[in-house]
């Protein structure tokens, strides 16, 4: 939060940017000093919440799956007709907040048996049903590192034959998703992004494949290494509308936006969290946000209760930063320092 600040000030006393639209910038990252505000819940009142949000999230569930007969209740309904068309199955990106996090949560919990399959089969064919494949890889990971910590050693095949097969399931499904706007191998467009990244998207200007994120992403790198008063703390809390972006930056790769005035972002991104991250922070913002994945995970990931869900959750969460927005959405940040909290405030308890 200093860091913000710090970054706010210094932008403004230069005059880089306005001070409203600087604190237009900042103002979802000021949704962490909800840290303190949290911290003063008992963990007793935290294990409620977990109770009560699992009970919403399975009746979002089944209206998750009701729009697939036509009934759309949920927020964000409609099926997705684009994938539809493209794969000749029905897909909807709309599913509950928790449902990734629940997931990880009802393979740690002692509910019976049979209740932990139905349930687990229940998240996992939503996130499936999603078809996007940053949110599958990154739970395919995370399942596979609950799989090393959790896992009773006699039972390594059975559950090795399950993953695999969880595995096999994706990789069908991602087939079907394949990219046909190019067809030079994914290895030598990364060779071509890291050579000369615009040059992908001026012979091939698809937006949102993980090709077109990568040179997004490197071309921010190369403005801050051809730009090195700004390397480390990057160019500030400027704003993706104000007259000194259009004018600072004539960047060719960006998120495409009809709205904006060259008809894609130059600053935002909702396909990748990184972009904003790097150019306006740097290597130290890099840093700092990374961290904040790193320490949860740390103070998770040998708990032997449900807060252990939380380092398979955010071993995928890293993942899906490379496949949508984190730190710039207010959901995601809102969860994550109410998860801060809940660790901080739990009692001791670690795997032995």
């Amino acid at each position: 939060m200093v860091f913000y600040v710090a970054e706010f000030i210094v932008t403004t006393a230069l005059r880089w940017e306005t001070p409203l639209n600087g604190l237009k910038v900042i103002r979802v990252s000021f949704l962490m000093w909800a840290y303190f505000i949290f911290r003063t819940i008992p963990s007793k009142r935290f294990e409620e919440f977990i109770d009560i949000a699992l009970k919403i999230t399975l009746f979002q569930t089944f209206l998750y799956f009701l729009q697939f007969v036509g009934i759309d209740i949920l927020a964000g309904g409609t099926l997705n007709t684009e994938r539809t068309e493209e794969a000749g199955l029905n897909f909807a990106w709309n599913i509950p907040t928790f449902t990734i996090f629940f997931f990880y949560f009802i393979l740690k919990s002692g509910f019976q048996r049979n209740v932990k399959v139905v349930l687990t089969l229940l998240f996992l064919s939503m996130i499936f049903l999603t078809f996007v494949r940053g949110i599958i890889i990154s739970v395919i990971f995370g399942l596979g590192y609950f799989i090393y910590k959790q896992s009773d050693r006699s039972k390594i095949i059975p559950v090795m034959g399950g993953g695999l097969l969880v595995v096999l399931i994706s990789m069908s499904i991602m087939d079907r998703k394949t990219d046909s706007s190019t067809e030079d191998p994914v290895t030598e467009q990364f060779s071509e992004i890291m050579n000369d990244p615009e040059s992908l998207v001026l012979n091939n200007g698809t937006n949102g494949t993980l090709t077109f994120r990568m040179a997004m992403l490197m071309e921010r790198v190369y403005y801050l290494i051809e730009n090195p008063q700004y390397l480390l703390t990057g160019v500030g809390t400027m704003h993706e509308d104000s007259p000194q972006t259009a004018s600072q930056f004539d960047f060719v790769i960006g998120t495409i936006n009809e709205e904006r005035e060259y008809g894609r972002c130059i600053i935002e991104s909702g396909d990748i969290t990184w972009v904003p991250i790097v150019l306006r922070y740097g290597l130290i913002g890099v840093a700092l946000h990374f961290m904040l994945f790193v320490v949860i995970i740390r103070e998770t990931h040998n708990r032997n209760d449900f807060l252990f869900a939380l380092a398979p959750f955010y071993i995928g969460a890293i993942i899906r930063s490379f496949d949508g927005s984190f730190f710039e959405d207010p959901v995601q940040l809102s969860l994550l320092t109410l998860f801060f909290a809940m660790v901080s405030c739990a009692k001791q308890n670690v795997m032995e």
